[in-house]
């Protein structure tokens, strides 16, 4: 049976490679064709969109840098912590906790998301039997 619309409208929507970060870039391909032959290239229409779109894909390079960045102090101070050695973790839970606060400040994660991972990383410092001081 025939769809009601052209293939083109029933084809998925599949992202390019290169532009898989910018939400005003995409391509949509046929998977009829073996080799995904572009059907239809749709780009942002005015100067402002296109500058958005650029700056977007800018924006999220530098924040998923940043949550990366947050997730390793984390799991340094994780890693301390199950070594066992008490002063080391300490120092490393000093420097994460800086880690996580200016990225909290920077609107990255809310604060009170950095203020639950401290609050965590903390009590197991505490349960170590070392006084966690920021």
């Amino acid at each position: 049976m025939r769809d009601k619309y052209p293939t083109k409208f029933n084809s998925p929507l599949v992202v390019c490679e290169e532009t898989r970060y910018n939400p005003w870039f995409y391509k949509i391909q046929s998977l009829a064709d073996s080799d995904f032959t572009v059907l239809e290239t749709y780009m942002a229409n005015t100067a402002q969109a296109r500058k958005r779109a650029r700056q977007a894909v800018k924006l999220n390079a530098h924040n998923s840098s940043q949550r990366s960045t947050l997730r390793t102090a984390i799991k340094a101070v994780r890693k301390a912590i199950l070594a066992g050695d008490k002063s080391a973790a300490n120092s490393i839970f000093q420097a994460s906790v800086s880690t996580i606060d200016r990225i909290a400040d920077k609107k990255i994660i809310h604060k009170n998301k950095a203020a639950r991972h401290k609050s965590r990383l903390s009590a197991a410092l505490k349960a170590m039997g070392v006084p966690a001081s920021a």
